[in-house]
């Protein structure tokens, strides 16, 4: 597996990834039923800058153009990014989504963001262990409406994380 930046002509593949996702990883990533990614989205999600939004996605080597998984930033303040992961479901448990979280983690420490935040289900218990056995420090906020906010500091040995909306206490 290559993960590489994402390029803005990728919003077609990155369609075709959000596709090939059950509905069920569909609905850990965005929250609610969404079947389609429509075309103006997966633009949104391909024209970064990689400054203050930025993704990396998850191919084959044989054939880089194919999207099997996306890693997403977005700047926040104070040195954090809010984070998202998608890894289709055919591939999930095998590290492709650790892959990504680290690729996501070097980049955005290479920006000086040392906190990385994010919410994800309940339920969504793969999500929760790759945060959990990731080496870093995280924490998980309490859960509101069946959404848990976490926190993860990207710098080992660095204490508690800056306490903010997405940061979990």
């Amino acid at each position: 597996m290559l993960i590489r930046a994402i390029e803005s002509s990728d919003a077609a593949k990155l369609r075709d990834c959000h596709a090939r996702c059950s509905p069920e990883t569909q609905y850990r990533r965005f929250f609610m039923h969404k079947p389609h990614l429509s075309t103006r989205e997966a633009e949104y999600f391909c024209n970064v800058d990689m400054r203050s939004r930025g993704a990396v996605v998850a191919s084959d080597r044989g054939s880089p153009g194919d999207i099997h998984g996306i890693g997403q930033w977005d700047r926040l303040k104070r040195g954090m990014a809010e984070i998202a992961l998608l890894v289709e479901d055919d591939l999930q448990g095998l590290g492709v989504g650790r892959r990504l979280l680290n690729a996501v983690i070097d980049h955005t420490r290479a920006l000086g963001l040392r906190q990385l935040t994010g919410s994800i289900l309940a339920g969504n218990d793969p999500m929760r262990r790759l945060l959990e056995t990731s080496g870093y420090t995280v924490s998980m906020g309490e859960i509101d409406s069946g959404v848990q906010f976490f926190s993860l500091l990207t710098v080992r040995g660095e204490g508690r994380p800056v306490p903010g909306r997405h940061a979990a206490s």
